[in-house]
């Protein structure tokens, strides 16, 4: 740390304020994003879009809007203009998924109409709104029938934007750890934010935020030779996405092996507890949703790996067999790493970042069928991978994440799409690995 960054007289502050200290900037981002986020739902179709919801007015309509409007009961269905607020669709799906689990029903989560293909943890981790919506029986969006206005989306909202913001702190931590300066974690902490903020506002996914906080968390862990808690840390992570399963190669490559069996069990058990319901209650169900992985081409971004994809119909495909590749580039991944390690394991914290940001690029390259926020467990990781480097180096790989990003937002015939999507990410992540032969300074000034 730079004489600027260490304080002067500690002695007498109490432990919490130097913890919000250290944290500082995490906490302001997180509070922008949720603000931000919310200001986006409530107000950019009114305001910015000047649009409205056209909805056929008949007794069911008017029913859920609420007991003011059936004065309107009497009339023939007509269309009406309704100021809607702007939320994805997605986390509608792990909400109500997760009112079973508070209901007590968690072996029926993968039998529901739209079951969610991802393991249980998201839901637990939104099972508080839903037992707080529940029991004040507030309006939410059900089914194929939606609610302009649900009232449950003003706790959902700001939970799901703060539960994605877990990605902040993990990074900062994983910053810190590998010995950046404060001043430069604040610059990372920025730009890592943008990364975030559509996993949540905009695409409804918190899981995406919550798997880069605890991967980011467990890489710090392992690098302070706490080995119990990688295993719990990205056991969390698996049970949350189980992309967070990429990034198991190079924290394995990065400690003795005589610790790997007692960091993939304590890995496994938080899955396999939350899992033991459902497939004890429907077990070919649970197992065809969990291993098929449905993915829709002509709603989300195809790539040219979709040619591999077994076919469902014309709107549906397996995304689970594909997905094959992605574990066989991780696992290569993880060996390069193992090896470069024992090498020169000098250098073993200051790569470690850029090693699982590759890792996460390989799920872009891969996938049969892309969304936009997918990019974002790259661009965090390989923005760290850079705060050990220069300041131009770290503009340079926010400046191709955000070009990765802008594109992925468009529309584009499947192979240029892919092309500039993967190939910015990839000369994003290849900035931020640098050359080793700078990278043992920062880990010497670390050890001093």
């Amino acid at each position: 740390m730079e004489a600027g960054d260490v304080d002067t007289d500690t002695s007498a502050t109490p432990v919490k304020w130097i913890l919000l200290r250290r944290r500082a900037w995490p906490i302001i981002m997180t509070a922008a994003t949720v603000i931000s986020g919310m200001a986006f739902s409530l107000f950019w179709a009114p305001l910015v879009r000047h649009d409205v919801a056209k909805r056929t007015v008949n007794k069911q309509l008017i029913n859920a809007l609420g007991s003011r409007y059936h004065s309107l009961l009497h009339l023939r269905p007509a269309t009406v203009h309704i100021w809607y607020w702007i939320m994805s669709s997605d986390v509608w799906v792990f909400f109500r998924q997760s009112k079973l689990i508070v209901w007590g029903y968690i072996g029926g989560i993968y039998s529901s109409h739209l079951p969610n293909p991802l393991p249980p943890g998201i839901l637990v981790a939104l099972a508080p709104v839903a037992a707080i919506s529940t029991h004040y029986h507030l309006t939410s969006d059900f089914a194929n029938f939606t609610t302009p206005r649900p009232q449950a989306w003003l706790l959902l909202g700001p939970y799901e934007m703060a539960l994605s913001c877990v990605a902040l702190f993990g990074l900062d931590r994983l910053a810190e750890s590998i010995g950046i300066e404060r001043r430069r974690r604040a610059l990372l902490t920025v730009m890592e934010a943008t990364a975030v903020w559509q996993t949540s506002a905009i695409w409804g996914h918190p899981e995406i935020g919550l798997v880069i906080g605890l991967v980011a968390y467990a890489i710090a862990a392992q690098l302070d030779g706490n080995h119990s808690r990688v295993g719990w840390l990205i056991g969390a992570a698996v049970c949350v996405q189980p992309v967070a399963l990429l990034a198991l190669p190079v924290l394995l490559a990065l400690c003795d092996r005589r610790k790997w069996a007692g960091i993939l069990i304590r890995g496994a058990l938080p899955t396999l507890v939350l899992l033991a319901g459902p497939f004890y209650a429907h077990p070919r169900i649970t197992w065809h949703v969990l291993t098929s992985q449905y993915t829709y081409p002509t709603v989300d971004h195809p790539t040219p790996w979709l040619a591999l994809a077994p076919r469902i119909s014309k709107t549906v495909v397996e995304g689970g067999p594909p997905r094959i590749l992605v574990i066989i580039a991780a696992l290569v991944i993880g060996i390069i790493c193992y090896r470069v390690v024992r090498h020169r394991p000098a250098i073993a914290s200051s790569i470690v970042a850029a090693y699982v940001s590759f890792a996460f690029l390989g799920w872009c390259f891969f996938e049969p069928v892309m969304v936009s926020y997918y990019v974002a467990p790259t661009i965090a990781f390989s923005l760290v991978a850079a705060g050990r480097l220069t300041t131009k180096h770290v503009l340079a790989v926010f400046a191709a994440d955000m070009a990765a990003t802008v594109v992925a937002f468009h529309s584009l015939p499947p192979w240029p799409w892919w092309i500039l999507v993967t190939g910015m990410l990839g000369i994003g992540a290849y900035i931020g690995y640098g050359r080793l032969g700078v990278t043992p300074v920062v880990a010497a000034a670390k050890l001093e």
